[in-house]
């Protein structure tokens, strides 16, 4: 049962039945005292409380957004490349404990959230929802031991670290903390100050300054940039569908628009699907969802849903806008997006035949594998510049 905002309830058809009515309200008859009791526990241990113990401390849902927290024009890098491999909470006070929200180092089905930390767009970036225990809490990340800054005035890209030697991984404990209150819901931002992203070129080290933001601003609470994959619960209608992330543990509402591209089977070439239409969805369907994230509503608006094929990898993913051609006839794109940390701010493509042609200033969605040197599509998308 989902826990209600307000407090501590039971569903009506659960409270009915426990008092022997029906949802309507008439009486099927005296109920007698052991029954209720049984009938009460049950009810409590389907909302998440163990019976004969009482219910459980009501739970606070709380959706983790990655973005830059200062937007200072003065700030001497154009594009930075960041992976993130894990987000933990950790609960303090007696009650401590150790809380995954996001983890692609144990889960091989999840990729790392690679995300252009000055992507001039300004928005955030969704990583998940979860719903935790009433508490304090502090955050720490696991980042990939790498970073790509590309300077703001020009020149070539600096590949960097976070921490000297071979390491792989880079922990960091954020800045500040944040609390969850009972049936509260919650943005939580975790920012990158990229003023103070202090680059050592002596050392080739970046000392990073994170800081947790409870709430954010109002625009970045207006709606966040959301890229997830899970599991569809239920579907609702042609429009409407419920969707567990994946490593999340708070289900979101996901609305389907008119305009929405739905791909139910995929293939080589270009994407093809049903607009607007997610009736062939079916529960239990691993999907990956694009759209926007309004985090006080815990819904999102798709703009696109893919049904995955559970025993493939997921692909990588490059987008961008196309400049043109280099010598060798590969297609160059300006990186907005990857799931890759890309080695500069142009990345060659190899389309592969039935490519369409495409303008300089155009849009493309690209899947494919990324070799290190050339992104080599399997699926693409065209998009107006």
């Amino acid at each position: 049962m989902q826990a209600m905002d307000a407090g501590w309830f039971l569903s009506e058809g659960l409270l009915s039945k426990a008092l022997g009515r029906s949802p309507a309200g008439r009486a099927r008859g005296p109920v007698p005292g052991a029954m209720l009791a049984a009938a009460l526990a049950a009810a409590l241990a389907a909302c998440g409380g163990p019976a004969g113990s009482g219910p459980a401390p009501l739970r606070g849902t709380v959706s983790l957004l990655l973005a830059e927290t200062a937007a200072d024009e003065a700030a001497p890098w154009a594009q930075v490349w960041v992976s993130l491999e894990r987000v933990e909470a950790l609960r303090e006070g007696p009650e401590e404990g150790r809380f995954v929200l996001f983890d692609a180092l144990a889960d091989p089905a999840v990729r790392p959230r690679v995300v252009n930390l000055a992507d001039p767009r300004g928005v955030a970036d969704l990583v998940n929802a979860h719903r935790l225990p009433p508490g304090r809490y502090r955050v720490r990340l696991t980042l990939a031991n790498q970073v790509t800054l590309v300077p703001a005035g020009g020149g070539p890209p600096v590949r960097a670290r976070f921490e000297a030697g071979e390491g792989r991984l880079h922990e960091v404990t954020v800045e500040g903390g944040f609390r969850v209150l009972p049936g509260q819901v919650s943005v939580l931002g975790v920012g990158f100050d990229l003023a103070r992203f202090a680059y050592d070129p002596a050392s080739g080290l970046v000392r990073p300054r994170l800081v947790l933001r409870d709430g954010l601003s109002r625009a970045l609470r207006a709606w966040a940039r959301a890229d997830l994959a899970g599991r569809v619960v239920a579907v609702q209608d042609s429009q409407h569908f419920t969707l567990r992330p994946r490593s999340g543990t708070a289900d979101l509402r996901v609305t389907v628009g008119g305009a929405a591209l739905v791909v139910l089977r995929r293939g080589p070439g270009a994407a093809s699907g049903v607009v607007g239409d997610a009736a062939g969805l079916r529960p239990g369907d691993r999907v990956r969802v694009v759209g926007r994230y309004d985090a006080a509503r815990l819904a999102l608006e798709a703009v696109r849903v893919e049904r995955l094929d559970p025993a493939s990898p997921p692909p990588g993913r490059l987008s961008g806008r196309v400049l043109g051609r280099d010598r060798a006839g590969r297609l160059l794109l300006e990186v907005e997006q990857a799931s890759f940390p890309p080695p500069r701010a142009t990345v060659a493509v190899e389309l592969g035949s039935g490519a369409p042609i495409l303008r300089p200033g155009q849009r493309l969605v690209l899947e494919g594998r990324w070799d290190g040197r050339l992104f080599r599509a399997r699926r693409w998308e065209a998009r107006p510049g």
